[in-house]
């Protein structure tokens, strides 16, 4: 029985070897890049969701605030003119 000769790699096939290797860790660590990039643009996507609707929310209450002050001052403005009526009338 003959002992099997050992493989042996040429120098070219080592280089190409290890330019495969080195593009397939690229590859892993780009995929593990873009998806720690896709995670964080979901994260700033919800964010900015909360954002919109706190600014929705003070929206509606300025505009409420709005008509309410617009009722007072219509109040104050009548106010104003019972209290000029009465003193003509003194």
């Amino acid at each position: 029985m003959t002992t099997p000769k050992p493989v042996t790699l040429d120098r070219t096939t080592k280089v190409n070897v290890g330019i495969l290797v080195t593009l397939l860790a690229s590859t892993g660590g780009g995929a593990a890049y873009l998806t720690t990039m896709n995670t964080n643009v979901l994260g700033v996507t919800k964010s900015l969701g909360e954002v919109k609707q706190a600014i929705d929310r003070i929206t509606v209450q300025l505009q409420h605030d709005g008509k309410s002050l617009a009722v007072l001052q219509a109040l104050v403005q009548t106010l104003d003119r019972r209290v000029a009526d009465l003193e003509k009338s003194k």
